[in-house]
């Protein structure tokens, strides 16, 4: 009779504590009133959360089980659709997995590559996709407040805004007529380091690879904050209120 005891004691305790754990998972994603930004270490996609939860998705992994992956880290609980989906460039590997995440999690608005290629992948996110709008500067969404602008369709450069807080996505380096713009963000994404005389912002993320020793330096003299990924593994997680933001590596 003891043992049956303790058997149901150690059971009810580890039911319980599974509980404790996935309540603790559950409110993890919930919308908490905070903007979240989740950006690859390699500087080729975002995801954005508002904070009533609307999610964004702005390129991402050329792999559909690590775009998948990557999307359901972050969805709040009851989400199976995204608000928005946005693809700036038209390689297959990204094509194809942003059309199985739309399958899955159908955008309610969607913004294409301007000058798309006539692949299999592209076509088939076509259709996945069938209303997406092709990027043209001066494009805007506004998702809760969050403010999304399209600075250059080709190459291309994002805007985003939300209070005080402005990020310029771009893979691609800017084009010497967009650098004003390009320079006056908090932060700025790219793949690699601009050309010599672009102005950078504050603040600004490259893959580790893209960072030589001579010129990160001179990055640093120029009063520019690079944020170089501990390893390829991790991901920039920034929060904000509008007002104030912090960053971590997770």
């Amino acid at each position: 009779m003891d043992a049956l005891r303790r058997r149901a004691f150690h059971l009810i305790l580890g039911l319980l504590l599974l509980l404790i754990l996935g309540e603790g998972y559950v409110w993890s994603r919930a919308p908490d009133g905070y903007l979240h930004l989740w950006i690859r270490a390699s500087g080729d996609g975002f995801i954005a959360r508002t904070p009533a939860g609307h999610l964004i998705l702005v390129d991402g992994p050329g792999d559909v089980a690590a775009a998948e992956m990557w999307l359901a880290l972050h969805l709040p609980p009851t989400r199976r659709t995204l608000d928005a989906l946005i693809l700036t460039r038209g390689d297959r590997a990204t094509a194809l997995a942003q059309e199985a995440v739309a399958r899955r999690y159908p955008p309610h608005r969607a913004w294409a590559p301007a000058h798309p290629p006539s692949s299999p992948e592209m076509i088939a996110w076509e259709d996945a996709v069938p209303a997406a709008l092709p990027l043209r500067q001066g494009l805007t969404l506004d998702v809760a407040g969050l403010l999304l602008e399209v600075g250059d369709p080709d190459p291309p450069l994002l805007h985003l805004r939300f209070g005080r807080l402005h990020v310029a996505y771009a893979p691609q380096p800017p084009s010497a007529d967009r650098a004003l713009s390009w320079a006056q963000a908090t932060l700025g994404i790219a793949r690699r380091l601009p050309d010599p005389g672009i102005p950078l912002p504050r603040y600004l993320l490259l893959p580790g690879a893209a960072v030589s020793p001579g010129r990160g330096e001179n990055l640093l003299r120029a009063d520019v904050t690079l944020l170089v990924p501990p390893d390829s593994a991790r991901e920039l997680h920034i929060v904000t209120d509008g007002v104030r933001w912090y960053w971590t590596w997770e």
